[in-house]
């Protein structure tokens, strides 16, 4: 048996994009929330990859995530107030103004960065 082969299988079904169906009824729901989002908001597409890749495996760890982008805002210091915001943006939560969280393009680009390439140090 080939033990690397059958951990690489594992790792790529772990990470890859749900069936298209899924995928498109995200789409449908998100832009719906899409009315009130700002242009400088991270879009809906980079929404469905980071929710794949973040929410989708249980490997990441999202506050290493938030650590390795530093630099942006005070993500760097992960303390609890900053990753439940985190998470409230990655989720979509609805914010007491009635929109919605959101990253911004620059902050949603970083984790799409550090996610394709996770032992580049930033």
């Amino acid at each position: 048996m080939d033990f690397k082969q059958n951990i690489k299988n594992i790792l790529r079904e772990s990470i890859s994009p749900e069936t298209e169906q899924d995928v498109t009824a995200f789409h449908t729901n998100t832009m719906a929330e899409a009315d009130s989002s700002d242009e400088d908001d991270a879009s809906d597409e980079d929404y469905i990859e980071l929710t794949n890749k973040l929410l989708g495996n249980s490997i990441i760890n999202h506050s290493e995530v938030m650590r390795r982008m530093k630099g942006m805002g005070s993500w760097g210091q992960a303390d609890a107030t900053e990753r439940s915001l985190f998470e409230k943006k990655l989720k979509r939560k609805k914010n007491e103004e009635g929109g919605s969280y959101r990253f911004t393009r620059q902050e949603a680009q970083r984790i799409k960065d550090i996610l394709n390439d996770p032992y580049k140090k930033q």
